[in-house]
């Protein structure tokens, strides 16, 4: 059996369901929850992106009581990760990503931030 057999998949309400229908919510774009920019007025070469997705499987191996079905990542300006927060739930996965920007935006001097996507949580 090989690991991606191995995963459990889940929903965004965190309800198992079949690895079939997680491919189909993925393809329906469903797995975005919020993403924005954080730049730099000042210096717009300062920027970041946050990104929160609902990946569908656990993303997190330890001893968790919940599976943690969402990720909140931070990519600088040329695309590489430097930040990322697992989440079980969307309510934390939508106070991970408001963290994630206000930390982000602490070391610009005039950060402006816009939303490119964002949902009720």
């Amino acid at each position: 059996m090989t690991h991606d057999q191995d995963v459990q998949f889940y929903d965004r309400q965190g309800r198992a369901i079949t690895r079939d229908e997680a491919r189909d919510l993925i393809r329906q774009n469903l797995d975005h929850v919020a993403r924005s920019t954080v730049t730099d007025a000042a210096d717009w070469t300062q920027s970041s992106v946050v990104s929160t997705i609902w990946v569908g499987g656990d993303v997190e191996l330890g001893d968790y009581p919940q599976p943690m079905i969402f990720q909140t990542a931070v990519f600088d300006a040329n695309g590489k990760r430097i930040d990322i927060i697992p989440s079980a739930t969307e309510e934390h996965a939508m106070q991970a990503h408001r963290t994630m920007v206000e930390e982000h935006s602490k070391n610009m001097v005039d950060p402006v931030v816009v939303d490119i996507l964002a949902t009720d949580s």
